[in-house]
């Protein structure tokens, strides 16, 4: 009974020590990835930096620094959307103001060099100005960021342009059809000629005008009266 007894005993003791244990060494093996991530991304391994973010994201999925380190290892893949999904993220449910410029602050450089790489003049413009607004978010929640404000400037300078260059774009030059023409005097108008009739229809005509003279002339030898007018 009493070996009964010491033997739940150790059974509880190990679960409770396993148990305290489990949250130090999942945290544990959390900043282990956070670390080969931050030293694959020094050493130019961007992708591999990914990897290892990932692996610590599973472990922690609230830990907004490793979004945060993911989007910067993610836009030096090149991986834009994924990038800036993560920024957004941190930059709606971080709790440190600091953390959440940098993301405002990385957002806008995305859209202000997306802009440069877009040839329609309308969709450089609606980057241009997405740019604008996260770089304003940014300076509200860190007002004395000299990098952020120098690039909020030099964004509205090329909306600026944009907009002045669209303004005074000169018109294409006309063709030689679209050259205004000197005003020529208008041509007085002739006198509309009735229609010609066809050579076979003027012989008709011709035969049955004889015809009805003939018969009038008879028709007035008889009765004497005047004969109807009829135009041809």
């Amino acid at each position: 009974m009493r070996f009964s007894r010491i033997l739940i005993l150790g059974i509880f003791t190990i679960a409770w020590w396993t148990w305290s244990t489990l949250p130090a060494a999942s945290q544990s093996l959390f900043w282990q990835e956070m670390h080969k991530g931050r030293m694959n991304y020094r050493r130019g391994r961007a992708g591999q930096a990914m990897v290892h973010y990932d692996r610590a994201l599973r472990l922690d999925s609230t830990n907004m620094t490793a979004h945060f380190n993911l989007a910067d290892a993610a836009l030096a893949c090149d991986s834009v959307d994924r990038a800036l999904s993560e920024y957004e993220l941190v930059a709606k449910r971080s709790q440190d103001t600091h953390l959440r410029a940098l993301s405002h602050h990385n957002m806008g450089v995305i859209y202000q060099a997306m802009a440069g790489l877009r040839s329609k003049e309308h969709v450089r413009q609606e980057y241009l100005k997405k740019a604008i607004a996260q770089y304003k978010q940014s300076l509200r929640l860190d007002p004395k960021s000299d990098p952020t404000r120098y690039n909020l400037a030099l964004c509205m300078k090329q909306l600026k342009d944009e907009n002045s260059n669209n303004n005074n774009q000169p018109t294409p030059p006309k063709s030689e059809k679209d050259k205004e023409q000197p005003p020529q005097s208008k041509p007085e108008k002739q006198p509309q000629k009735p229609p010609q009739p066809s050579p076979q229809r003027s012989q008709m005509l011709e035969y049955a005008k004889r015809k009805e003279q003939n018969t009038r002339r008879k028709i007035n030898r008889r009765y004497m009266q005047p004969p109807k007018t009829k135009n041809w």
